[in-house]
């Protein structure tokens, strides 16, 4: 009797983590789409910081004025500087998941 931790003739029932009860939302009460989506809303902060850092360094510094008067138009500046911010973004957002997979 010493060596079972239960009454003799009955073993402790144990759920089966397939059967439908086991999975049902009453035993998870966290919003699972929310938890894993959580990462994007500090990516996304991130990006936008950057995009703040890349756009307001040119103005603080006074560089604007180099940038604009090689590129007289605007707005082929601005796209282009649109365009070396994704780049940057979209190769850290490649790193970033080939480093989670890892």
């Amino acid at each position: 009797m010493a060596g079972r931790p239960w009454p003799a003739g009955r073993a402790p029932v144990m759920p089966d983590p397939a059967t439908p009860s086991s999975l049902s939302s009453d035993t998870c009460q966290e919003d699972m789409v929310r938890l894993s989506l959580s990462g994007v809303w500090l990516g996304q902060a991130a990006v936008a910081v950057l995009g703040v850092l890349v756009m307001s360094g040119e103005y603080g510094t006074g560089t604007i004025r180099t940038t604009l008067t090689t590129v007289p138009g605007r707005s082929r500046a601005l796209a282009a500087k649109a365009a070396v911010r994704a780049g940057a973004t979209l190769a850290a957002g490649a790193t970033a998941l080939t480093r989670r997979d890892a």
